[in-house]
């Protein structure tokens, strides 16, 4: 297979038939091997509507001409004729996706020893960048764009699927996204390789500020261009072979003064045989406040309307290779008609460039943050006012060189959107249950309370982690501690003894009293001071030796310490067993905890609150915060069923950017008396929320029940937008909430004291159960099937896939095979 003309330099890292001619040697097709054995055939086909013009079909899977998994050493696939890039550019849908469909093609030529293996592989579409355009010797990086993200990859067994000429697979013509008789799922891609990183920038409220009143009248468009600082032109997506120059540029009212300075640049370049590649992605766009499509699209050519009263949430995402070298230009245009109210009002109407600014990298100093840049008019350059833009940086995983080769940037398992539907499953909170403000039988988050929790079937074990002072993933919930300070002889300070303070207790309204409130807000315990300090100012070794309370003890200072409180204190007695005690990683939980009982992993990251206050400011940066919570995980989760979660929109973002293996939940609080809701809209408004979980490819939300037991329909959107449901809240400490829950048919439920009031049992224990004594039963049972695993829908409806024509013989041996492989994936989560 020739690489296409198009894209010279992929060849630098794209597998080649020639590569597997050396590797299984020359022979005559037909030919037999030694022994009796041949070689097989394997050919590749398929169809997809959703490839740009600019985009590639990649195969990767479990041998060494696929990548063995590995994307980057993908295989890539030629387009059938007639369906090149110039049939494809000329049919595109609003979205951008072609309207008609394109067939893909690549084979393989497998030895005797390799054709007897089943041969498992993913397709994906994905597109190259380079470091440095301008340097045709600049490394190349492979960006996996869309991707099959079904548990299980495709899978054929050549020997037995083959004709009598060595041939397995031809004729066959698979639908992207579609096999097995399940609904089509695509996801969007990861950062899988080291440069690679995607930057997002939001608009929302009144991020549109101008200096002359007249013009917040008008209706405005915004479009969002990516560029590399260091050419002088920029990529033509449209045409993937083809650089320009951008109108604004021709156009500006300098354009003569450049002409006349850089003569050169006007003249026509000697052709080159290097066709540079862009450093960065195209740009996409989503608008989290609309209901009929919140997902990410392809930008208007004249921008996106934008209603500058709080009515739209825009996002923009590129991703780049070389980030400090990435620019945006952001683009204002401009209806002429005034009263902008129906869709009818924009027929006819063609938006005018009216204002210009430019996102610099300079201006980005951290990973995350808020920019106001200022808006120059076009044709005055003028300033005319002010944008307002929240960024957010996405880096790759910082793998080690083994992790990275072993598991954390493979296609072969994922289970991102894979969730079988079963009952209700129920997830114990905090292990056990809440334990410093409500009554509990353990300690919560400890590996004692979560391991309560598994005895007692509870399915999964929520609990909270967070970093200490030396990065250490720790379980615990709250941001700060109170740590009891040894001071010196109160007397010689001049405060008052410990027999003062019980006389000034006892006596209100005396001078002692007073002196000790003037003292300090803390409390006293055992002749030592309480101080607020925040978990992330300590050390793993400092949070287990150091005396610490509960922050919430500060409020009853005159119950601290009293032998009825010493049970929920969080620092035990000095002869405590080992998993009684709080502050265990997040490692430890990991290798202690009952292998059956799957984590629900929250990610604590103080946010703004609509008050104005702060969880806990000055915090980890997300990105080495995130690294080394997956690294964590990544190396000591085995088989156990993991889902993470997260009140902080941008953590769950993060998740899912950077690994494909783990599925994510959005935390929401929505409509609430209970709490400060955060100042985020995407967390404080339950729709938005949701948009934005469906939006990231999310597995699902985690939904609050104080705002479901008032108004239901922000479940009845959820399930509607194909999102796994779970419940958390105070009011599930109620058996007829519980029970309510159920009857809704929600995926989980979090709630306190699990399996206390009534016995159950793990469902992941029961399933395998059954299915062990399926497996010994001598009657012959109907198999599982995958159909009852729920995945999700895409835009597109799925086509019918062609199937090869076997013998009888054969076939028989092909389904057998399949109904095996079936009943081994029918699981959530892979079992021992």
């Amino acid at each position: 297979m020739a690489i296409p003309a198009s894209f010279p330099e992929l060849s630098a890292f794209s597998n080649k038939p020639k590569s597997t001619e050396c590797l299984c040697g020359e022979m005559e097709k037909g030919q037999n091997a030694p022994g009796g054995r041949r070689k097989t055939k394997v050919y590749f086909a398929v169809r997809t509507n959703c490839a740009r013009p600019w985009e590639r079909m990649f195969i990767c899977g479990g041998n060494r001409l696929l990548g063995n998994w590995r994307p980057e050493k993908a295989l890539e696939m030629a387009i059938e004729a007639g369906d090149g890039e110039e049939n494809q550019s000329q049919q595109k849908t609003n979205s951008g996706r072609n309207q008609s469909s394109s067939i893909w093609r690549a084979s393989i030529e497998l030895g005797p020893e390799d054709s007897q293996r089943l041969l498992r592989f993913r397709f994906f579409l994905g597109f190259p960048l380079q470091t440095d355009p301008s340097n045709c010797q600049s490394s190349l990086s492979l960006l996996v764009v869309r991707w099959e993200a079904q548990m299980s990859p495709r899978c054929i067994l050549p020997s037995v699927e083959s004709n009598s000429m060595g041939e397995c697979n031809k004729g066959v013509i698979s639908e992207f996204g579609s096999y097995g008789g399940r609904d089509r799922l695509i996801m969007d891609g990861w950062l899988h390789g080291r440069e690679q990183r995607q930057i997002f920038l939001r608009m929302f409220g009144t991020a549109l500020r101008f200096f002359d009143p007249k013009l917040s009248e008008r209706h405005f468009l915004i479009r969002v261009t990516p560029c590399d600082v260091r050419m002088d032109k920029e990529f033509d997506f449209a045409n993937s072979i083809s650089w320009r120059t951008p109108s604004i540029y021709v156009h500006s009212l300098d354009s003569l003064a450049e002409e006349e300075e850089h003569p050169q640049q006007n003249k026509a370049a000697p052709q080159s045989a290097h066709i540079p590649l862009p450093s960065h992605s195209f740009t996409e766009f989503a608008n989290l406040l609309s209901d009929a499509d919140p997902f990410f699209r392809e930008q208007s050519e004249k921008g996106e309307p934008f209603r500058n009263d709080g009515e739209d949430y825009f996002v923009f995402r590129t991703t780049s290779v070389a980030i400090e070298f990435l620019a945006f230009r952001i683009e204002l245009f401009m209806l002429q008609q005034r009263n902008w109210t129906s869709t009818e009002s924009k027929i006819g109407l063609t938006p005018s460039r009216f204002a210009l600014a430019y996102c610099m990298p300079s201006s980005m100093p951290d990973t995350i943050g808020s920019l106001s840049l200022p808006l120059v008019a076009v044709r005055t350059q003028k300033p005319m006012g002010q944008i307002k833009v929240d960024y957010l940086l996405a880096t790759s995983v910082d793998w080690e060189e083994e992790e990275e080769e072993k598991h954390a940037t493979r296609m072969e398992t994922t289970f991102v959107k894979h969730w079988k539907k079963r009952r209700t499953l129920e997830v114990g909170h905090r292990g056990s249950g809440e334990s410093f403000t409500k009554f509990a039988t353990a300690r919560e988050n400890t590996i004692f309370s979560l391991n309560n929790a598994a005895q007692r079937g509870a399915d999964f074990v929520e609990f909270d982690v967070q970093l200490s002072r030396d990065r250490s993933v720790v379980v615990f919930h709250d941001f700060h501690v109170l740590v009891s300070v040894a001071t010196r002889n109160a007397q010689l300070l001049g405060h008052p003894s410990a027999e003062e303070t019980k006389k000034a207790t006892a006596n209100p309204g005396s001078k002692s009293e007073t002196n000790l409130s003037e003292r300090t807000e803390a409390a006293t315990d055992g002749g030592g001071e309480l101080h607020k300090i925040a978990v992330r100012d300590l050390s793993l070794s400092q949070l287990r030796l150091l005396h610490v309370h509960h922050y919430k003890e500060a409020e009853n200072i005159s119950e601290i310490g009293q032998q009825q409180n010493r049970g929920h204190r969080l620092t035990g007695e000095a002869d405590e067993r080992d998993e009684l005690r709080s502050f265990p990683t997040l490692v430890e939980a990991l290798q202690r905890v009952d292998e059956h009982a799957g984590f629900n992993v929250e990610i604590k990251y103080p946010m703004k609150m609509r008050d104005g206050s702060h969880e806990c400011e000055n915090y980890f940066e997300r990105n080495q915060y995130m690294d080394q919570l997956l690294v964590d995980v990544f190396r000591h989760a085995g088989k156990r069923r993991i889902v993470f979660s997260s009140f902080d929109p941008d953590i769950c973002t993060l998740l899912s950017v950077k690994q494909n293996k783990y599925p994510v939940l959005f935390l929401c609080v929505g409509q609430t008396d209970r709490y400060v809701p955060f100042l985020d809209e995407r967390s404080k408004v339950t729709r938005v929320g949701t948009n934005f979980a469906a939006c990231s490819n999310l597995l699902g939300i985690n939904l609050h029940s104080e705002e479901l037991l008032s108004d239901p329909s922000s479940l009845k959107r959820a399930v509607a937008m194909k999102l796994i449901t779970f419940v958390w809240g105070e009011d599930l400490d109620k058996l007829e909430h519980i029970a309510y829950f159920r009857r809704q048919n929600v995926d989980a439920i979090i709630y306190d004291r699990i399996g206390e009031l009534e016995a159950r049992q793990n469902v992941f224990v029961v399933e395998r159960e059954v299915k062990s004594a399926l497996f010994k039963s001598p009657r012959t049972s109907p198999s599982l099937s995958r159909a009852n695993s729920l995945f999700h829908n895409s835009q597109s409806p799925t086509m019918p896939v062609e199937e090869p024509r076997r013998s009888p013989a054969r076939r028989m041996l092909a389904n057998g095979f399949a109904r095996q492989m079936t009943i081994a994936n029918t699981d959530f989560f892979p079992t021992k």
